[in-house]
């Protein structure tokens, strides 16, 4: 999670770019202007090749080899850890415990 958290703002900026580009040039071919929309287009294809790649690059990071790497599981105790627990257990031992028999009459 490391890893995609590094790559996150890189992506994002990239994502971002691409659509302030695209609803630009819709704007543009919205009121006709062409031949600025097709000088944006260009700016469009190096942005969306960029985003590709950073993409690619987060996806091979995130490669299940390289994320077994770090076996350590990081567990965040919090306040609210502890009670969600002792709920989940009561609602274990209600759902399963073993039932009382009845007395058989005759």
């Amino acid at each position: 999670y490391k890893l995609f958290q590094s790559m996150e703002r890189k992506l994002v900026n990239h994502y971002n770019l691409v659509i302030a580009l695209w609803r630009r040039i819709s704007h543009l071919t919205g009121e006709l202007r062409y031949t600025d929309a097709l000088v944006l287009l260009y700016n469009l294809e190096d942005a969306s090749k960029g985003f590709a790649e950073q993409v690619n690059l987060t996806i091979a990071l995130l490669h299940p080899i390289h994320c077994t790497k770090d076996r350590n599981v990081k567990v965040v105790v919090d306040m609210t850890t502890i009670p969600a627990v002792l709920v989940v257990l009561l609602i274990l031992w209600l759902l399963l415990k073993p039932k009382q028999t009845k007395p058989k009459i005759n």
